[in-house]
């Protein structure tokens, strides 16, 4: 019996400085400004998927949403938003636990992905062009050249 104790005092020991270690690894990881970029990106991701359902350039993946697109794009929109913003409301009154600070990481990486499927797709149908590098040089040129040109009438006038 006396082992077993020290058995299952030495497991909640362990547990509670595997607590201690994740909440210092987690600390620098604002909630609230994770949160505010998945509501963010879920906005952009909802009126992004509406454009590309729209344009019919690819499908919305989750059925019950492709659903609610065909009913009717602005019950889409609704529900999506509403869903999400409630979901990172919840996240924000539970923030002092160590599960909602994980799932707001992971939500972030999640919408992350998810934007940068938006990009690729939006450049792969030829919706965005991204520039060469010479372009890119060329452009940092000539805004350099620019403000060089403003500053210098701003002291000489």
């Amino acid at each position: 019996m006396n082992r077993t104790k020290r058995i299952l005092a030495y497991f909640r020991e362990l547990r509670q400085n595997l607590r201690l270690r994740l909440e210092a690894s987690l600390a620098p990881f604002k909630i609230g400004a994770l949160l505010r970029f998945v509501f963010i990106a879920n906005i952009l991701d909802a009126v992004l998927t509406l454009k590309w359902t729209e344009m019919q350039v690819a499908e919305e993946v989750n059925p019950l949403m492709a659903y609610l697109i065909e009913i009717d794009p602005l019950l889409f929109l609704s529900v999506k938003i509403s869903a999400v913003t409630l979901s990172c409301l919840i996240l924000w009154k539970l923030n002092q636990y160590i599960s909602a600070r994980i799932i707001a990481i992971l939500s972030v990486l999640l919408y992350a992905g998810i934007l940068m499927m938006h990009v690729t797709g939006a450049v792969g149908v030829g919706i965005v062009v991204l520039p060469t590098i010479p372009e890119l040089r060329n452009s940092i040129l000539e805004s350099w050249d620019q403000c060089v040109e403003w500053v210098s009438t701003q002291i000489l006038q």
